[in-house]
Formats: C-alpha cells, structure tokens, sequence
C-alpha cells in the first residue's frame, strides 16, 4: 500500500505458490478491517486482473487501475479495423491498455499512478543493488519476511530521500546524490596515551574529510553540516 506519491505504508506476504489474482480478496479485506474503507484506488497489474476480482471491487464500490490481461488485448484488437489499428500503432514502439472506472482523471495520471507498481517492485532491486543484499534464494518462512521486510524499509527509505531530494530543488537523480556523497570519507584517529597511574590507553578521534564543492553544495541544499572538529567516539581503552 502506498500514498499517490508513492511512499509506501504497508504490504502483505503470501505464499510462492499462491497465484497473484488469488491474492486480491484477501488484501482488500485486510487493508480495510485495518484501516477501514476510505477512498483507496486499488492499481493491479494484469496478472491480478479477472472478471471475479473486478466484481468483487466493483461490489464494494471500490475504485481501480488495472492492466488488461494479453487475452482481452486480443479481443480489443480484434475490434480495431486493419487500417485503424495500423494508425494507432503509427510512430509508437507498441501499447499498453489500462482498465479503470476512475472518471475525470486526465489518462497520464492514470498512467503515473498504474507505473507506481513497477517502482514497488523495484524495491527488490534496490535491496540487492544499493544495499548489497542478496535477493530470495530464502527457504524458511521467518528468513523470506526479513528479507522482505528489508526491502519495504530500504523503499521506504529510497522514497524519503527521493522527496528531500524534490523538496531541496535537486531533482531525483538519487544515485547521482548518493555517489557524490559517499565521496566523503572518515577515518579513526587511534592516539597513545597513559593514564596518571602510568596506566598505557588510547583514544580514539573519528576525523571527517573535507568535502569538495560540489558536495558542499549538495549538503547546503539538503541542510546538512558536517563536523567541523574531530570528535571522540569511545572511551579510553586499555592497551596491553
């Protein structure tokens, strides 16, 4: 589940061998016995689409974005004389037919919001790429929930800093951000010294390097400063 803008709020977990459009029932139900009906779009791809489960929707007065299953394509086709359907196919690398009983919304943002799951998937490629996480090969149940509740956290994440990024004027190239950040670099200062009852310790200093004008342009407009100082990070610790 997730705003218009795409934050996510929630997601439920079933099992692999569950098909997807037997899936759609039992989250309706349970989003609304938890957070009641309210004046949701619900946005599945065709993969999820039959004539049940746009029923059941339409029963409950429930509004949706779907994608139309490759066999009612056909048919859709089909109902297209030769000609007009050359036309339409005319300067575009194909199509992609939406289903929707929202009325009075202008068609790109019905496509805006249809395209929001492909960035929910996504999260799964941000787990592995930005994190470094190897995506499912999990068998036990508790293991697929983390990794899976890792995901949620590292999207969730992704799309806050996507609208820092927007609110800061600065686009959303994250990668882009993310790259020139990580630029700056910090090293632990490890200093010798001995206590008053001749006690051999050390300190530790933690020293963050001096970012480059770009980055300090990058870290005025997101309203971040970095230490100007060193600062010490533990106690004095022992030597043998």
């Amino acid at each position: 589940m997730v705003t218009e803008e795409g934050f996510p709020l929630g997601y439920e977990v079933f099992a692999g061998n569950m098909h997807d459009s037997r899936t759609v029932k039992s989250v309706v139900e349970s989003l609304e016995r938890k957070h009641g009906a309210l004046n949701r779009v619900w946005v599945m791809d065709r993969g999820m689409v039959s004539s049940d489960n746009l029923e059941f929707l339409r029963e409950r007065g429930a509004k949706y974005i779907v994608g139309t299953p490759k066999s009612m394509l056909r048919a859709f086709e089909q109902q297209l004389t030769e000609q007009n359907w050359v036309e339409t196919q005319a300067g575009v690398d194909g199509c992609y037919v939406l289903w929707t009983n929202l009325t009075g919304v202008d068609p790109a943002t019905l496509w805006r919001r249809y395209i929001q799951l492909t960035e929910a998937e996504w999260a799964f490629r941000i787990a592995k790429d930005e994190l470094a996480i190897r995506p499912v090969w999990h068998h036990k149940e508790d293991r697929v929930r983390s990794h899976v509740l890792v995901c949620f956290l590292a999207y969730a994440m992704w799309k806050t800093l996507a609208g820092w990024m927007k609110g800061a004027g600065l686009g959303d190239a994250l990668r882009t951000l993310l790259y020139e950040i990580a630029k700056i670099k910090s090293g632990d200062i490890v200093l010798p010294a001995e206590s008053s009852q001749g006690v051999r310790t050390s300190v530790r200093l933690r020293h963050v390097t001096e970012p480059e004008a770009e980055q300090k342009t990058l870290l005025h407009r997101l309203g971040l400063q970095l230490l100007r100082r060193l600062k010490r990070i533990d106690r004095p610790t022992q030597m043998e």
